[in-house]
């Protein structure tokens, strides 16, 4: 007997992400522009994942995403500052990170 699909997070969640996107200082992505950078999608066919239970497969995507032109050569710095508002996945997340990405000539 096939499962229900679990159901999307309520696009709540995201429109009420306390975050925040930096590169090399400015800021891309924040509490005022969230939403637009928000999307959802299933996939045709479930994608397996072995080892994880109870999950054996993904079946959609939801989250937020980012299109940025290349970065110069240079080192440059990535921050992300992410805090759910509100419980998904049963409870809540916080998420601080940076990365220093240097882009060498070609």
């Amino acid at each position: 007997m096939a499962r229900q699909p679990d159901p999307l997070v309520d696009v709540s969640v995201f429109q009420t992400l306390d975050i925040a996107f930096q590169i090399d200082g400015v800021t891309m992505i924040d509490n005022t522009n969230v939403p637009n950078f928000y999307s959802a999608f299933f996939f045709k066919r479930p994608i397996s994942i072995t080892n994880f239970p109870p999950i054996d497969s993904i079946i959609w995507f939801e989250g937020i995403g980012v299109v940025h032109h290349p970065l110069s050569v240079g080192t440059h710095t990535l921050k992300l500052d992410a805090v759910n508002t509100q419980p998904a996945f049963r409870g809540f997340s916080e998420y601080h990170n940076t990365w220093s990405v240097t882009v060498l000539p070609q």
